[in-house]
């Protein structure tokens, strides 16, 4: 019965691989890279919502702007969806829903007005 003998590698065999730095490279780039595009995604996604709301809020402020003319008061189903459709550009699967509240004053924030309809068209 034969046996084999254990494989020793000699000194210099093993000074050679300590002293190898081949790969090194790729270790660190495997430590760092998830780290840096976490980082990347990360800021790209902060850039998206900022300009995502700053897109809702210039519809939002269009749509104020259309309100407040008493000829467009009847239609608001149509400024509803112009502030839809400007959403949609920009973020396809958002859901939106909408309230309004007339204020006599800044300083009645708290409290909003009761709202006349003038023209008895109910909206």
């Amino acid at each position: 019965m034969m046996r084999a003998a254990p494989i020793k590698p000699n000194r210099a065999a093993r000074r050679h691989l300590l002293r190898d730095e081949r790969g090194a490279y790729m270790m660190e780039m495997a430590l760092i890279m998830p780290t840096f595009l976490l980082l990347v995604m990360g800021t790209f996604d902060m850039g998206f919502q900022m300009y995502a709301k700053a897109s809702l809020n210039g519809a939002v402020e269009h749509a104020a702007r259309t309100n407040t003319l008493e000829q467009n008061s009847s239609d608001q189903t149509a400024v509803d969806q112009r502030v839809r459709d400007q959403l949609a550009n920009t973020a396809r699967y958002a859901s939106l829903t909408f309230s309004r509240t007339n204020y006599v004053s800044f300083s009645d924030l708290n409290n909003p007005e009761t709202f006349n309809d003038t023209n008895s068209n109910g909206a």
